[in-house]
């Protein structure tokens, strides 16, 4: 199966879920993205609950392996970069079951789960998810987010991990209405809570470049 390049797999995959070569195909792809999966669904988890980032993420990636071997067969190619469409259209699936995760945990509890600061990581993962050292303006981004209140830096982390992209504002209005129960503010006070925690975000930020 190493062979086959993704676009062929997940077209293997959707042929027949009880085939074993159709079976074996999925655990290529497993293979390939699993990390590129987990560490999407790390990052949109402490997103939503830093307080339990872990279960949350396990959550949303077996979720995402559910989903990828289900719609398997609407992977389209657009272009010449197979692996890169792949990645895409992964992601996208991450998103969206984020968005789920974050609708039904929101219908459920009755507590407020506030977002905390990410740690200090003295790593992060590049486009061909190879380990690379942070560099001197993300430690600065970091240093600056702690100058956040807990509710501004939730809500700014938050906004931009939903955001449409290409266009900052176009969030759908479910998820604006979850973020704001998940803050415990009105949906209209939103956007002015991230526009002046970019605000602050970027006055610390200058003062150290």
């Amino acid at each position: 199966m190493k062979e086959y390049n993704s676009s062929d797999l997940l077209a293997l995959v959707s042929i027949d879920p009880d085939d074993p070569e159709c079976r074996k195909a999925f655990e290529e792809v497993h293979r390939r993205y699993k990390k590129y999966i987990w560490n999407l669904s790390y990052k949109s988890a402490c997103s939503i609950d830093f307080n339990n980032p872990y279960h949350v993420a396990m959550v949303i990636s077996q979720n995402t392996y559910m989903k990828i071997y289900e719609k398997a067969g609407y992977f389209e190619q657009r272009s010449d970069d197979c692996e890169r469409d792949c990645r895409l259209w992964i992601s996208g699936i991450v998103k969206n079951i984020t968005r789920q995760y974050l609708y039904e945990n929101n219908k459920h509890k009755n507590h407020l789960v506030f977002m905390e600061i990410l740690p200090d990581i003295e790593c992060q993962l590049n486009d061909t998810n190879d380990i690379i050292p942070l560099s001197v303006e993300k430690k600065v981004f970091d240093k600056a987010l702690k100058m956040l209140s807990d509710k501004e830096r939730g809500v700014l982390l938050s906004w931009y991990n939903f955001y449409t992209e290409g266009k900052v504002q176009n969030i759908d209005k479910e998820i604006k209405e979850s973020l704001a129960k998940q803050f415990n503010v009105k949906v209209d006070s939103l956007k002015k809570i991230k526009q002046r925690a970019y605000k602050k975000l970027m006055t610390e930020i200058e003062k150290h470049i």
